[in-house]
């Protein structure tokens, strides 16, 4: 029977860490919910990446053991078993303390819980990847990556209706519409990932987890997401004079207030942006912002619905969205000063 095993809330732990998650599948598989990741130095630091293995993985139980495939460093990691119930699984650490993990019942989905969602991963001081990823209900992939990734640049791919489905499942069971919108570890130089959610046209849910402060149930959910694309066949996407991404843009109103989007959402208008034809529309600019990516840098003029690309070059191309973004997506009452 499968079931999944969880650190048990509320006892003292030294090992494993708090963000240890296993499930169960059969008699022989198991499933590492941080999956396994295998790092690739390359000449230097700048061309490190590392290539995501997955989350599933073999076991044996031996006795009084319980020994999992490790297959980031080719061995068994062991685990001595105190005592094992139906719902329990209680661990002695080598420092002789208990750690007790408790089945848990993923929720049932009964209806679709977005119609898109977008991951980024702003990059550390280190070697943490810099990327963002767009997943549509219709099964289209969106991928950028910048730096420390097996691929950079500008993707497309497809996944699935049964891949779709189950990245769902995942963070309807984190919960993701009840989190909190920002977890942030307070240290410094950490990778900053954030989650834009979509339904109906309008994003319903964003979460920034600084330094890996979020709920486990939701790392479990976003890390596939992250490397997802190191198992799809990428088609590179050209884009001419457009820039291949947007990352942390912030747009300043006339009162000289600031509203700052988050790398995935950053990412998210640039998708909607992308498909939409140029025009010669009229319009009186109402915010600006500026961008750099690694393709162009420039200006960007809007009221909310058309968007005015200004390159340094001095070409430029206005897009119309078809609706006020800002107003849609509660933007305009969010603007604040830059020190607020």
């Amino acid at each position: 029977m499968a079931f999944s095993l969880y650190i048990f809330a509320g006892l003292i732990r030294a090992y494993p860490g708090p963000n240890i998650g296993f499930n169960f599948i059969n008699d022989s598989i198991c499933e590492n919910k941080m999956g396994y990741l295998k790092d690739i130095p390359g000449l230097d630091i700048q061309h490190d990446k590392s290539v995501f293995i997955g989350t599933k993985t073999k076991y044996l139980l031996e006795k009084n053991s319980l020994k999992i495939w490790n297959p980031e460093d080719t061995s068994w990691d062991g685990f001595t078993i105190h005592d094992i119930t139906n719902d329990t699984l209680t661990f002695i650490t080598d420092d002789s303390i208990l750690v007790k993990y408790v089945k848990v019942q993923p929720p049932a989905l009964k209806e679709a819980l977005y119609d898109q969602v977008i991951v980024s991963s702003s990059g550390c001081y280190g070697t943490c990847p810099i990327n963002n990823v767009l997943l549509k209900r219709s099964g289209q992939v969106i991928y950028y990556g910048g730096q420390f990734n097996t691929a950079n640049g500008l993707f497309i791919s497809t996944i699935s209706k049964n891949e779709f489905d189950e990245i769902e499942h995942q963070f309807g069971n984190a919960g993701f519409l009840n989190l909190k919108s920002n977890y942030d570890s307070g240290a410094t130089d950490q990778n900053a990932i954030t989650l834009t959610f979509i339904k109906g046209g309008k994003i319903i849910k964003q979460i920034r987890d600084y330094g890996s402060k979020s709920p486990a149930d939701l790392q479990f959910a976003y890390i596939p997401v992250i490397y997802l694309y190191q198992h799809l066949k990428l088609t590179k996407l050209q884009m001419g004079n457009s820039p291949e991404t947007l990352d942390n843009i912030s747009f300043e109103n006339s009162e000289h207030k600031f509203y700052n989007f988050s790398q995935s959402e950053s990412f998210y208008l640039w998708s909607l942006l992308k498909d939409c034809p140029p025009t010669q529309q009229h319009f009186t600019p109402k915010y600006t912002a500026r961008f750099d990516t690694d393709s162009l840098k420039g200006k960007i003029e809007t009221d909310g619905r058309i968007f005015k690309f200004i390159m340094k070059t001095g070409k430029t191309t206005t897009y119309d969205l078809g609706y006020n973004y800002f107003e849609r997506n509660g933007v305009i009452g969010k603007f604040k000063v830059k020190d607020e």
